[in-house]
């Protein structure tokens, strides 16, 4: 094996690894007696996350390994390839196992990767709208405060029955479209 392939696979292995360790760190789960609803991505976008993130670049690793790259052309494109699959896979699989959205009688709490944790009392909500290109809600509070909750959230239904009971309907009137494509 060439000098660049050995380079590559040097990069591409923490990487992957990397990947693997932030999506092993979960958001600490809620207490059972506190009754909240715990809205999450299902297994199947984990499992393209997996995939994509982890099973792809490896297999373009053990493929370097088998036939060795013959160009430097070939190498780097390999090198893209797995660089690639790695870092958008690895977004996917660390958004899919660690954004939770938590709803409990008094207030909507939410966990990201990519954001600190967010904590609004329905009763601070001040506007709810819906993004039909992000497929998402946006539900804002005071000081800028804002939790997104994307439609493919495991439990959605149970945010748009939330927002419905406990918002005023003019608050959410930005939100009606979103409403439609969930239920």
């Amino acid at each position: 094996m060439d000098k660049l392939t050995i380079q590559i696979v040097a990069i591409a292995v923490p990487a992957i690894l990397s990947w693997c360790m932030a999506a092993a760190r979960r958001p600490p789960r809620v207490d059972q007696a506190t009754g909240a609803m715990i809205l999450e991505y299902g297994w199947p976008l984990r499992l393209i996350g997996v995939v994509t993130g982890v099973a792809m670049p490896i297999a373009l690793v053990c493929l370097a390994f088998v036939f060795p790259p013959r160009t430097l052309q070939d190498a780097l494109s390999a090198g893209a390839l797995m660089l690639g699959f790695t870092l958008l896979g690895g977004v996917l699989l660390v958004e899919t196992t660690r954004v939770r959205l938590w709803l409990h009688r008094g207030s909507i709490v939410s966990y990201s990767p990519w954001r600190e944790t967010r904590t609004l009392r329905w009763a601070e909500v001040g506007k709810v709208s819906y993004s039909g290109t992000n497929k998402w809600f946006v539900i804002e509070g005071p000081r800028g405060v804002k939790i997104r909750a994307h439609v493919l959230l495991v439990g959605i239904g149970s945010l748009v029955e939330a927002i419905r009971t406990k918002i005023p309907p003019e608050r959410y009137a930005q939100a009606r479209a979103g409403f439609a494509e969930v239920e």
